[in-house]
């Protein structure tokens, strides 16, 4: 398993999610972590943490993410 931290590029602000600009979470996954599961784990870590929809916002897609493996 390798660790990964994904981390917010741009701030955001819908459907009742205030998504800042560099919140991270680090997720323990085989291989990147957007691609596996349709970005569940990513997902899954924003929910426990900070408590927001990151699907819901439309910023589960790499564009938004910046995905780096430690």
């Amino acid at each position: 398993m390798s660790l990964w931290k994904a981390t917010t590029k741009y701030p955001k602000n819908t459907f009742s999610n205030n998504i800042s600009k560099g919140m991270s979470v680090e997720i323990s996954c085989i291989t990147n972590p957007i691609t596996q599961q349709n970005g569940q784990p990513i997902q899954d870590a924003f929910m426990r943490v900070y408590g927001v929809d990151l699907r819901k916002a439309c910023m589960l897609v790499a564009s938004y993410l910046e995905i780096v493996k430690k």
